[in-house]
C-alpha cells in the first residue's frame, strides 16, 4: 500500500530525479516546482518513505485536468498506476468537477489501456513540436510581417483562439492565458502559428 502527500520544498531532489526519468523532454524547472507547492493536486506517492510516483492534478473551474501521472520504472507492473488513478478520480470528485481531461501520447499503449479502463475516450488528436524559450523569444521580437510566423499569444488573443478552434477547452485555455500573463517565467508559453496573418495552429512551449 502506498501513501499520498502533497510535495514539500525539501522533496525537490527526489521529485526531479523521478520527473527526469518519466518525462525526459518535459522537465519541470525548480522555480516552477517551488511555485507549484501550493497546489493541492501536486502529490507524491510514497512506499516506506520512498518516492515511487507522483501526480499533477489541476482544477480549472468545472474542468479537472490530469496533468501528469508517473510511476518509477523500477516499480512498474505492481498496480501502482491504478492506485494513482484511483486517488486522482477521488480528488476530482471531492472538488465537484464536471469534466476530467488529460493528454497522452498515442503510442503509449500502457497508459492508453489504463485510461480506457477508467472510461476515458479520445476526443482530439494533436501534434506536438518542441522549441525552446530562446527560439520563442526570437520569434516574438520579430517586427517584420512574415508569411508564416510563430507568435506568443496573450489574454487579448482569447476570442481569436476560441473562434478558430471552436472545440477547444475554453476553461483550460482561459486559465492558462491568465496564468502566463501573471507569471510568464513559471508557465508554459502559449504560442500560435500564423500564416498570412491568420492563426492556424495553437500550442504551448516549455
Amino acid at each position: 500500500m502506498i501513501q499520498f502527500r502533497q510535495f514539500k520544498k525539501e522533496d525537490w531532489e527526489d521529485f526531479t530525479k523521478l520527473n527526469t526519468e518519466a518525462f525526459p523532454i518535459d522537465n519541470m524547472k525548480k522555480e516552477i516546482y517551488l511555485n507549484s507547492l501550493d497546489n493541492e493536486g501536486f502529490v507524491g506517492a510514497y512506499r516506506d518513505d520512498n518516492l515511487i510516483g507522483f501526480l499533477i492534478l489541476r482544477i480549472m473551474g468545472n474542468y479537472a485536468h490530469l496533468g501528469q501521472i508517473a510511476v518509477a520504472e523500477r516499480e512498474r507492473g505492481r498496480g501502482y498506476g491504478k492506485q494513482l488513478m484511483d486517488y486522482s478520480i477521488n480528488f476530482f470528485k471531492e472538488k465537484n468537477t464536471k469534466t476530467v481531461g488529460l493528454y497522452v501520447e498515442t503510442k503509449n499503449d500502457i497508459a492508453l489501456n489504463l485510461y480506457h479502463k477508467y472510461g476515458f475516450t479520445k476526443k482530439y488528436e494533436s501534434w506536438h513540436y518542441w522549441i525552446n524559450e530562446e527560439q520563442v523569444k526570437e520569434l516574438e521580437d520579430k517586427d517584420e510581417d512574415l508569411d508564416a510566423a510563430i507568435r506568443v499569444l496573450k489574454q487579448e488573443n482569447y476570442e481569436t483562439i476560441v473562434n478558430v478552434f471552436s472545440q477547444i477547452n475554453v476553461e483550460e485555455l482561459k486559465t492558462h492565458l491568465e496564468k502566463y500573463q501573471q507569471s510568464p517565467v513559471n508557465t508554459s508559453i502559449p504560442v500560435g502559428l500564423h500564416v498570412n496573418g491568420q492563426l492556424k495552429v495553437y500550442g504551448r512551449t516549455l
